[in-house]
């Protein structure tokens, strides 16, 4: 298969369907996956942050864009997470937000006095 030049995660996926027929036939044989690259994803760097910081929104439309991000940079939560948050649910003294996220499961994340500030 790597000869007619498919990636490796295309070869596990045709090699988790074999082993997915070969269990269902009650075989006992499988065949071994072929080892992938782990790939590092690119995040903002401190300067990134710190310019991205900096920038003086203008009117209500990009303050409220600039905000959303920042909370986003800051909390490392889901965009949907981030856009249902409720006032009731910000906690200024302890600098929490409280997060509705996947399957009704509540978490508390912490954010930074810059954010206090903005929000």
């Amino acid at each position: 298969m790597r000869q007619a030049g498919l990636k490796p995660i295309s070869i596990n996926n045709r090699i988790r369907a074999a082993n997915s027929f070969l269990k269902w036939s009650g075989s006992q044989l499988r065949v071994p996956k072929v080892k992938e690259e782990q790939r590092v994803l690119p995040t903002c760097t401190a300067t990134d942050i710190e310019k991205f910081s900096r920038f003086k929104p203008k009117g209500r439309t990009q303050t409220r864009l600039h905000t959303l991000a920042l909370t986003l940079l800051d909390t490392g939560c889901r965009i949907s997470e981030c856009l249902s948050l409720r006032w009731d649910e910000v906690d200024f003294d302890n600098l929490l937000l409280l997060y509705h996220g996947k399957g009704r499961k509540e978490r508390r994340v912490p954010f930074s006095f810059e954010l206090r500030r903005r929000l």
